[in-house]
Order: structure tokens, then C-alpha cells, then sequence
């Protein structure tokens, strides 16, 4: 039981017989935990006539937060929070914005919330230029008290996809028989393109379900979608694969097509044909940047012009941008943040040093990681170092497992460096704490930083954490950089 301060009201005169009401106003615990049970003992003195009388009773009920928060990341530089009060009537709310090294804006609000129904505010901030971790906290004032909401924000590096093209009404629908030229997609050809959450391998992704035409003939079947490119590299992306159910003998022509002005220009085009697996594909669309453009998604039969079972999807197509970008989340209890310090130190070291490496090592810890048939690609700096060493289980982590950095890739070892892991055989797998152990040709030995993960793909396994990208994606790049002295030092 907690212990209450008294509550005081005053207590009308009641007939006999008759039942009378009072309201009380009492004060909850500071320490609270929503979800506690709290007791009251409520003790009414009276007269019933010309004697004393007195009754004693206790009602119970369970603590509640006087404001629900909800607070998320709304894009790069920006958070969205979310209030729900529980305080009698309209609310005056005075919202306080604090960090130590984040200059959130609006520092300080008044906004009226009403009982039992959501208002809510947007905060922005000016991103950092590297990964770390912010704490920062809200302070909410209201004539019954104060409510103080702690978080962190976490920056880390992460892909963008600027549009998800799974949201884009198609322009037109279209289908070409085999010789002959282009036409609105007829139903009666048996083609058709739509909108659909496909499974592929018992794994679904949302995006479009493709037949090509196979009643009067074979060809091709496709969406247009009219689209304003990002003004920088990007590229398109999209999984391929056949809806579970499917026996496609000779699998189906995927193809991206981009009209700028007046023609069509083929700009990728890959026969699939295996069944049960999503696979991703990619194009480069830089050439496009910043252009008004037409995109248009074909799916043709196999090179054997067999149209059976051709149940085709198109998972999760988008436009991504083609460099990575610091990507906020939001975090109740202090996660990991994104870097770690060397494990080995090396003082005074200079940039220059780094050209006289004599070996280095790629040092991970890894859970899930096949070294066999699913084996993925490890690449330092853009340069080959060697696959993934295999672990021991799905669950345990295999710690400190090393792979030898090759002379080409040892050659672009500098102050800055990234580690990315690539998965075209889809193995599920979980990867953290990688950096770089090198030792320079005076014996001198030292390491980067540490991304501290967890990396993990696909989220859907039921081991994933941290950080998770879609089956058969590229890891997040991880960030091992050396610290050298300043020029002059």
C-alpha cells in the first residue's frame, strides 16, 4: 500500500435513506510507476441528528500517466512528439526542450491539450556530422506538476530511399505482344500489373504482382510510374522473385526503362527465373538526377517464350540515394552509440604512418554467419578483402574473428575508412563490433574505432537486432576510422 496525503472535500447533508455524493481531490506520489495499485482509506465524520457518527471505507484504483508521450524521428533534422493527457479538461502545457550538445527548437511552447485526445508538436535540430549518441529531454509543466521525459538520440549512417515507388500510382499499364506494338493493358490478354503484397520463399514484400500477356500471343506487360529524381546520384532498386505457388519453367525478362524527353532508354535489364527466393537488383540513375522522368517496370517472358506460371513480383522497388546519409532513431534507455573508441590507442600516430602499413585485419564478432555456400563479401574502402568467417550458431557469438586485409586494400588505408559487407547469396546473419587491427612496418601496432552494431539482415529473422536491412541487401557501412594527430603535431 502507498501512502497518501490526506484528500479533503466536504460532505453534504443527506436524508435518511437517501444517498449523498462528494468529490475528493487527491495528490499521487511523485514515484509513482504507472500500473501501480494505489489504496485510499477515506474516513467521513458526520452527525446523524444530534450524535457524532463516522464510517470508515477504502476504494482502490490503478496509476496512470498524466500525459502520454510518444516521441520519433520525423527525418533527418526533425522529431515528432506526440501528447495525450489524462488531465481533467483543457490542459495548459508548457513543453521545455533541453540537450547538451543538441539545439532543439522551439526551446519552449505553450499549447492546450485536451482531455483524452492527442496534440501534437514538431521539434528540429541541426544534425551532427559523424554517428553519436544525444541525450536530450523534454520537461512538461502543467498546473498539477511537472512531467520530465528523458531520450536519446542516436545518429547512425543508413541508406535513404527518397521514393518508395511501392506508394506510386501507376501512369499507364501496358502490354506489347510479341512483333506487334504497344497497348493498354487489356485484361483479356490475360497481363496484368497491380499493386500487391507478394511472397516469395514464405517472405512478403510489399511492391507489384506481373503476369505478361499469354491469351492471342506472348510479350511483355509493364507500369509506368512519372517521378521527380533526387538532385543527387541515386540509384533504383527492387527485389525480383516469384510468388510461392508459382512453376515458371523458364522464369521471366525484367527491365527498367527511363524516358527523360521524348524516347525510352533501356537502362537495366536481367533474365530470373528461380523460384522461392527474392533477389536484388539495382541501376544507376545518376545520369537522371534531378529530372522529371518517366519510369516504366517490364516483365517479359523467359527466352523460351513460355508464359506458364510466370507469377512475377517486383518487391520493395524505390529510388534510393546513392550515398548514405546520418539517419536519427529515438531511444527510451540509453542505447550503444554508433562508434566506439580503438581498443588499441596508438599516440602520435600521423596520416603518413598509415602509408607504411605492413599487415591489417578486419576484426568482427558474427552469429548466423554462413562461411560456405552463403558466404558474403567483405570489402574494405571499396576493395575486396575476402569472405565472411563462418560462425559457430545463429545465437552465440563467434567473438573477435579476423580476416586478412589484402595488399590492394591495404594500399587505401588512410584516416577514414569503411567496412561494408555484402550479401548476394542472402545468408540471415548478424554481425557488431567491427573495426580494423593494423601494425605498421616499425612494429608500432594500433586499431580504428569500433561500429558496434549490431548489423543484421533480414529483420523478419527471428535473431536479428540493431540495425537490419532487407535479405540479400548490402550492410550498412561501417565506420572504422583511425585518429591521427592534427598536422603539425
Amino acid at each position: 500500500m502507498t501512502a497518501l496525503p490526506v484528500g479533503e472535500g466536504e460532505v453534504p447533508e443527506v436524508a435518511a435513506g437517501r444517498e449523498g455524493y462528494v468529490a475528493l481531490r487527491i495528490r499521487i506520489p511523485a514515484d509513482v510507476v504507472p500500473g501501480e495499485r494505489l489504496w485510499y482509506r477515506v474516513r467521513v465524520l458526520g452527525r446523524l441528528g444530534d450524535r457524532a457518527a463516522e464510517g470508515v471505507s477504502w476504494f482502490t484504483g490503478l496509476a496512470a500517466r498524466a500525459i502520454d508521450v510518444d516521441i520519433r524521428a520525423a527525418g533527418p533534422a526533425s522529431l515528432a512528439v506526440s501528447l495525450r493527457s489524462h488531465l481533467p479538461g483543457q490542459a495548459a502545457v508548457t513543453v521545455k526542450t533541453e540537450s547538451p550538445s543538441l539545439a532543439l527548437t522551439p526551446k519552449s511552447l505553450t499549447l492546450t491539450v485536451p482531455q483524452d485526445a492527442q496534440s501534437s508538436l514538431a521539434l528540429s535540430f541541426a544534425p551532427p556530422a559523424e554517428p553519436c549518441l544525444v541525450p536530450f529531454k523534454l520537461t512538461l509543466e502543467a498546473p498539477q506538476g511537472k512531467l520530465v521525459e528523458k531520450r536519446w538520440l542516436r545518429f547512425v549512417r543508413s541508406k535513404v530511399a527518397a521514393i518508395d515507388l511501392s506508394k506510386v500510382t501507376p501512369a499507364f499499364l501496358g502490354i506489347r505482344f510479341r512483333g506487334k506494338a504497344v497497348e493498354p493493358l487489356k485484361a483479356e490478354s490475360g497481363a496484368t500489373f497491380h499493386a500487391a503484397a507478394n511472397t516469395v520463399g514464405s517472405l512478403e514484400k510489399a511492391g507489384f504482382f506481373c503476369h505478361p500477356p499469354y491469351e492471342g500471343g506472348v510479350g511483355s506487360a509493364w507500369g509506368e510510374f512519372e517521378v521527380k529524381l533526387p538532385d543527387e546520384p541515386c540509384a533504383f532498386e527492387t527485389f525480383l522473385g516469384f510468388q510461392d505457388g508459382s512453376s515458371t519453367e523458364d522464369g521471366c525478362v525484367f527491365s527498367l526503362d527511363v524516358k527523360a524527353g521524348k524516347d525510352w532508354e533501356t537502362v537495366w535489364k536481367t533474365q530470373y527465373a528461380e523460384l522461392k527466393k527474392w533477389k536484388l537488383f539495382r541501376a544507376d540513375l545518376s545520369k537522371f538526377r534531378g529530372k522529371k522522368v518517366t519510369l516504366r517496370l517490364t516483365t517479359d517472358v523467359g527466352p523460351a517464350d513460355n508464359s506458364h506460371s510466370d507469377w512475377a513480383c517486383w518487391g520493395e522497388p524505390r529510388i534510393v540515394l546513392a550515398s548514405d546519409r546520418l539517419v536519427p532513431e529515438v531511444f527510451e534507455k540509453e542505447p550503444i552509440p554508433p562508434i566506439g573508441p580503438p581498443p588499441i590507442p596508438l599516440k602520435g600516430l600521423k596520416a603518413a604512418d598509415l602509408l607504411d602499413v605492413a599487415e591489417a585485419k578486419v576484426i568482427l564478432d558474427g552469429a548466423g554467419v554462413d562461411g560456405g555456400d552463403y558466404k558474403s563479401d567483405v570489402y574494405l574502402n571499396e576493395v575486396f578483402v575476402g569472405h565472411t568467417p563462418g560462425s559457430e550458431s545463429d545465437t552465440a557469438w563467434s567473438e573477435k574473428q579476423a580476416l586478412a586485409v589484402p595488399s590492394e586494400a591495404l594500399k587505401t588505408l588512410g584516416p577514414r575508412n569503411a567496412v561494408v559487407i555484402r550479401n548476394p547469396r542472402q545468408d540471415s546473419m548478424k554481425v557488431r563490433r567491427i573495426h580494423l587491427w593494423f601494425r605498421l612496418r616499425d612494429g608500432r601496432i594500433g586499431t580504428s574505432s569500433v561500429a558496434n552494431g549490431p548489423f543484421s539482415t533480414p529483420a523478419e529473422w527471428p535473431h536479428a537486432e540493431g540495425e537490419s536491412v532487407p535479405l540479400g541487401a548490402d550492410l550498412p557501412a561501417m565506420e572504422c576510422d583511425v585518429p591521427v594527430d592534427a598536422p603539425g603535431r
